[in-house]
């Protein structure tokens, strides 16, 4: 899925912030009906994986995420790693003895499948690569050309100079003498132990959307594993295949949807890939054809725990569509196709009657443009789309323009809100749809109502040097607007909104462009006063209160905050592992 590509740092920001909140938006109605679409097994970027049989493998990744599998990667279970640095690589010589590399130049060891991991090491070079060859002898490489090697199990290290002077990409050892290291454009060989190295060029790369590449020029970003002393593969985004010890590689034409970080091969057809958003990819034909085991789809609209939409990319003809599924996401069948890429917010009030709100994008040489923004209806679970309300775009908007979010009560009320303080109101089921003046002239980007008539808005105005972040609400259906809340500063984005009842509500935000500096505000009285609240260093995703006492703040790094006080205290533990979408409710549950 494209996103919206914009010049200023500060609206590319925005622009990825957007992304992760419709991401991980659900349904924003009451407690009753919101379900955390959980990108299983992780939603943190996957940097590393490794298979020793066909059933049990491990994958690693951000944040010191590892995971274990022994069912073929059907399900899989967290194992505490006990560091918060990414983990870039992850080594295994049997079932019960393996190591993981990684930022900070930490390394960590189990002997026992994972269920306690050990570090070993701390030093400064960032490490990239980890290989064993057994349970003694093993070798790391990182950044600056950093290569170590062991022979008792990593307890103790010695530096190795091979006269690298980039990242360490790629190890492979046929035995305790024989062996070669990828580094830049350059592969190493010894036959002594390391005592000595030779070296060869590799030549540059086709991409599969033409041109070559040389991986000196992307050395931090590509990771190299071999079967053999001459079969391998590299994944650099895409993936590619060697089969004359790294000289020479060749595109596996991995569809343009996995982003690929991290390889396995178990022999020379079995193999698994992980990347961003918790994606793991598995192939049964060496690499020719990939299939997602798990991972994170995005723009995914959770009725329940088997029923979604979310938007879907054809391998093929490259065109988007709107996707349902009705087992939880492992099968998804497209119910509409677009001819260029869009943006959509889902809302339904029933597994049959929904909204799909958003914009639809073309690309020329100057870039992204808005073609047009849409409202579709469907009264038959998706089967049929009908479009609503389409706004051609020409030449009067530019690439921040569109429509971010759609709320309806019922069947036939509903409100939807967009940029320059769009807001559009029905009564008809979307039949027709009339013009609310908010008065503002700020982006307006998510939108609840409690009933027919009181409802809230938040929104945003930015601006070089200063915004303006406001909550809006009225209580005559959307007839008049008013603003509750406003703070001008340098710096400011609210994102995510909630109300409980008449009440009791809460909004979050970011108070720091360049920084994880959240803000979370509180209304006890409908909005009449709110409090303030600031975080330090920590991403907020989605905000979900059960009553006016508990509440969930979901965060990066697979963690959420949870309050059992009304938000006077918060506690921080990791977001469970789930198979399918969970209410946020069973937090809560009694053990």
């Amino acid at each position: 899925m494209r996103t919206v590509i914009i010049l200023s740092k500060r609206f590319l920001y925005i622009a990825v912030l957007i992304i992760l909140i419709l991401f991980f938006s659900a349904r924003p109605s009451f407690a009753q009906g919101w379900l955390y679409q959980n990108p299983y097994p992780t939603k943190n970027t996957l940097l590393a994986v490794k298979f020793v049989t066909p059933q049990k493998g491990w994958v690693a990744g951000e944040h010191g995420t590892i995971l274990y599998t022994e069912d073929g990667g059907e399900n899989w279970e967290a194992q505490e790693s006990g560091t918060e640095e990414d983990l870039k690589s992850i080594s295994f010589v049997n079932e019960k003895s393996g190591w993981a590399v990684g930022n900070g130049g930490v390394v960590i060891h189990t002997e026992d499948g994972g269920k306690n991991w050990v570090k070993q090491s701390d030093s400064r070079a960032k490490l990239h690569i980890v290989f064993f060859l057994n349970e003694n002898e093993g070798w790391v490489g990182g950044s600056m050309g950093t290569f170590l090697h062991t022979r008792d199990g990593g307890k103790s290290w010695n530096k190795q100079d091979i006269g690298a002077t980039g990242v360490i990409a790629g190890i492979f050892f046929k035995n305790s003498t024989t062996g070669r290291v990828i580094s830049g454009d350059k592969v190493y060989r010894t036959k002594d132990s390391g005592k000595n190295w030779e070296t060869s060029e590799i030549s540059s790369i086709k991409l599969p959307t033409g041109g070559y590449v040389s991986p000196a020029d992307h050395n931090w970003r590509w990771s190299v594993i071999f079967l053999d002393e001459k079969k391998g593969w590299a994944a650099f985004g895409y993936i590619f295949r060697t089969e004359d010890g790294g000289n020479t590689w060749q595109d596996q034409k991995v569809s343009k949807e996995v982003s690929v970080g991290g390889l396995s091969f178990l022999d020379k057809t079995t193999g698994w890939a992980v990347g961003k958003d918790g994606q793991i990819w598995k192939t049964r034909d060496g690499g020719k054809v990939w299939k997602m085991k798990s991972g994170y789809r995005p723009f995914v609209y959770f009725l329940d725990s088997k029923t979604a939409w979310g938007i879907l990319r054809n391998h093929k003809s490259k065109k988007p569509g709107i996707a349902k599924t009705e087992d939880g996401g492992n099968t998804w069948k497209v119910q509409k196709t677009f001819d260029n890429d869009v943006n959509i917010r889902f809302f339904f009030v029933n597994a049959t009657t929904g909204w799909a709100v958003g914009e639809e994008w073309g690309f020329d040489r100057s870039g992204s443009k808005l073609l047009n923004r849409f409202i579709l209806n469907t009264n038959d679970g998706g089967k049929t789309w009908v479009t609503q309300f389409k706004d051609v775009a020409g030449e009067k908007w530019g690439v921040g323009d569109g429509l971010f979010d759609v709320f309806f009560i019922d069947q036939n009320e509903g409100w939807v809100v967009g940029s320059k303080d769009l807001i559009l109101h029905t009564k008809d089921g979307g039949r027709h749809w009339a013009n609310q003046n908010s008065g503002t002239k700020s982006d307006l980007w998510k939108v609840q109502f409690i009933d027919a008539k009181r409802g809230w808005a938040i929104g945003n105005k930015v601006v070089e040097g200063s915004g303006t972040s406001i909550i809006l609400h009225t209580e005559d259906g959307g007839e008049h607007w008013y603003v509750q809340w406003k703070k001008k500063t340098d710096w400011m984005w609210l994102h995510q909104l909630q109300f409980i009842d008449e009440n009791n509500g809460w909004v979050t935000g970011d108070i720091n462009e360049y920084s994880g500096d959240r803000i979370l505000l509180q209304t006890t009285n409908g909005g009449k006063t709110w409090t303030k609240r600031e975080f330090r260093d920590i991403y907020f995703i989605q905000i979900f209160f059960i009553d006016k006492e508990r509440g969930v703040i979901l965060t990066e790094k697979d963690q959420m905050l949870i309050t059992k006080d009304g938000g006077k205290t918060w506690d921080k533990q990791r977001i469970p592992i789930r198979r399918y979408p969970w209410h946020v409710s069973e937090v809560f549950k009694e053990k």
